[in-house]
């Protein structure tokens, strides 16, 4: 009568992938094979070290580079995996720092792939694009984000160019009738539908639309207000009416 010696069962160690950031969080799963049936019982994955890496069957990594294992099922090794575990870092890189709020000058951004560019705020805003333009002067402040990381942020400054009240004339008649019309320049942009122009007075008030009359013989000063911007004052005189006598 002959003993036949038992075989060694054949383990395998399975991942669902062997590519992993090296951020703590992303994670793969290990499975082990014993006969070609999942074992959970009595299996343990070690290092190539010989320690013993995850008794979940999970693991993360937060150093990059390349980690070995294998599993071990009643003294007997399975294959080896090797896992690459690397550092994902999203950059976001603007050309610029400053731009002016003119709504055509532009900050473009570069950044990690497929990344998301979002504008910080009260309500953060993802870009739809690469560029950034605005006519609201301010500080912008940017990140990117890509796979769960997120860069470090970029602040774009958005100065605003000079505001210019221009009048097409320097005095009218004080008749009630005769109009100046202003004009309220941001660089070489007209935006008089979008400012407040001033009277000076006692208290400041605004006038109504972009022309002035009045019957009131004087000297008047002017300024307008765009985007929290002032220009400088700006005179008009209105003349008295000449009387005209009948014989």
């Amino acid at each position: 009568c002959s003993n036949k010696e038992e075989l060694p069962p054949t383990v395998t160690l399975e991942a669902d992938k062997t590519t992993i950031k090296a951020n703590g969080r992303d994670s793969l799963t290990f499975t082990v094979k014993v006969n070609g049936r999942v074992e959970t019982r009595g299996v343990s994955v070690r290092t190539d070290a010989g320690e013993s890496a995850s008794s979940s069957l999970r693991y993360a990594a937060t150093k990059a580079g390349s980690h070995t294992f294998y599993a071990v099922y009643e003294g007997t090794k399975s294959n080896v995996i090797t896992v690459s575990a690397a550092h994902l870092v999203v950059t976001l890189r603007a050309d610029r720092d400053s731009i002016r709020a003119n709504g055509t000058d532009r900050v473009r951004f570069t950044v990690t792939a497929d990344a998301v560019i979002t504008r910080r705020g009260e309500t953060e805003t993802k870009l739809d694009g690469r560029d950034f333009t605005t006519e609201q002067s301010g500080q912008y402040t940017f990140y990117a984000t890509y796979r769960e990381e997120r860069s470090e942020e970029v602040t774009v400054r958005v100065a605003a160019e000079s505001v210019t009240l221009i009048a097409d004339r320097q005095s009218i008649r004080a008749d009630g009738r005769e109009a100046v019309t202003f004009t309220v320049r941001l660089g070489s942009r007209d935006v008089t539908d979008r400012a407040v122009i001033m009277r000076r007075a006692t208290p400041d008030a605004p006038i109504n639309g972009r022309t002035f009359t009045t019957s009131q013989y004087g000297d008047y000063a002017f300024y307008a207000i765009y985007d929290g911007a002032r220009t400088a004052d700006l005179n008009l005189a209105a003349t008295p009416t000449s009387l005209k006598f009948v014989k």
